[in-house]
């Protein structure tokens, strides 16, 4: 055989080899998708950035005051229109989940507490709310547009971040993985 045709059986072993790996990748991520598209596995990628956040009453308190459960924080604002749309699923589920996982809602910076709390408290939201008045949560973890959500297993492994708004299936999708791995 000549060098050219060498090189034509390699090439394209190599290229049918290749997509064979992407049809494979596609069909793994295919079966864990939710209703808003793939969700992948959560898989501990390393540990959780501390910071400082304030709480309802004034108080600061540290994400790793946290650890034994597995968290959800969403960072967010009131003036947000995703994060105004995805806030009654975090309420929702924040109840549903309480003693199971911890929320975090941290607001971020630019918004007085007062109007803060006056949104939460007119549209009856009952979720754990903090704030994130120096930026040192929305900077641990690199936020640079909200709404983000960042799933932490009890361990204090970061099992997940994703950015935008969520629906209630797929924030659900993402709680239920954040227990099942602690189960493990």
């Amino acid at each position: 055989m000549t060098k050219k045709i060498i090189l034509t059986i390699v090439v394209a072993v190599f290229f049918v080899g290749a997509v064979a790996g992407v049809y494979l990748l596609y069909q793994k991520l295919s079966k864990q998708a939710g209703p808003d598209g793939p969700n992948p596995a959560i898989q501990n990628k390393g540990n959780y950035k501390d910071f400082i956040a304030i709480d309802n009453n004034g108080k600061e308190v540290k994400l790793s005051d946290f650890i034994g459960k597995p968290i959800v924080i969403n960072f967010w604002a009131s003036w947000c229109p995703p994060c105004r749309a995805e806030l009654p699923h975090f309420d929702k589920l924040a109840k549903e989940y309480e003693g199971k996982v911890h929320f975090l809602m941290v607001n971020l910076s630019g918004e007085s507490k007062e109007k803060v709390k006056d949104f939460v408290k007119q549209n009856g939201y009952t979720f754990p709310l903090y704030f994130d008045d120096e930026d040192r949560g929305a900077n641990a973890y690199s936020v640079s547009s909200i709404p983000v959500t960042v799933f932490i297993t009890a361990e204090g492994n970061i099992g997940a971040q994703k950015t935008g708004a969520m629906s209630e299936a797929t924030l659900r999708s993402y709680i239920e993985q954040l227990l099942n791995t602690n189960k493990n």
